[in-house]
């Protein structure tokens, strides 16, 4: 069983989560040793439902951890489009630059994910364009 919010949320226990933040709300702000949130968490392992209940208890769509990675750069390198857009949808900054996230994802994700994921992430991304303009860099620009 899962002893830490971080693990609840890695291992995308919502029974586990709910008690913990029933017993002590202030865990949806924790951090880890690199700054992640339990959001960042749950982006990152591809829990849409931990996720949902994160943000349904508060959680900061927009944390930053080291190399200013926010959940949305966890979700877009590692998830599902859903999780990519629940963050949007629940106010994630679409125009995040992340120094680290952008190194790694090139250069050790590139290979090994499968070319469909970014197709479908492509027109993801596409949709939130037409509905926000962004300016500025995001982890798809240089």
């Amino acid at each position: 069983l899962p002893t830490t919010v971080f693990e609840a949320a890695d291992a995308g226990d919502l029974d586990m989560l709910a008690s913990m933040l029933d017993e002590r709300p202030e865990r949806i702000g924790l951090r880890d040793e690199s700054g992640w949130t339990p959001l960042h968490h749950a982006a990152y392992r591809d829990h849409l439902a931990a996720l949902r209940l994160l943000l349904a208890r508060g959680a900061d769509a927009n944390a930053v951890a080291e190399g200013e990675c926010v959940p949305l750069h966890m979700a877009a390198a590692e998830s599902s489009p859903e999780v990519v857009l629940a963050l949007i949808d629940a106010g994630a900054q679409v125009n995040r630059y992340a120094s680290d996230v952008t190194r790694t994802w090139r250069i050790e994700g590139a290979g090994d994910t499968d070319p469909g994921f970014f197709r479908e992430l492509h027109q993801v991304v596409l949709g939130v364009l037409e509905r926000e303009p962004v300016q500025g860099f995001t982890r798809f620009h240089d």
